[in-house]
């Protein structure tokens, strides 16, 4: 993460993990540091983001990225969705 950005300018984390492990997801998470309540967007893994404000809003995000599909993998054998 970066620092020094001044008050409304966009900050960006990524998170990864192994690419190997279908449990993992990794997820891009660009903050506003001037927003009150804390505020951003989420990417997910297969490009979709979804706005978000405030602690909840964020979790939100966080839920629709860890259930949502990637589309570019293969599916699971059935019975294992």
């Amino acid at each position: 993460m970066r620092t020094g950005a001044a008050s409304g300018q966009r900050v960006g984390m990524a998170a990864t993990a192994r690419q190997d492990d279908r449990r993992w997801v990794r997820v891009v998470l660009d903050l506003d540091r001037g927003a009150d309540p804390v505020a951003g967007t989420l990417t997910d893994d297969s490009g979709a983001a979804t706005p978000f404000t405030g602690w909840v809003g964020l979790t939100r995000a966080i839920e629709l990225a860890l259930t949502t599909e990637d589309r570019s993998a293969p599916p699971l054998p059935k019975g294992r969705r």
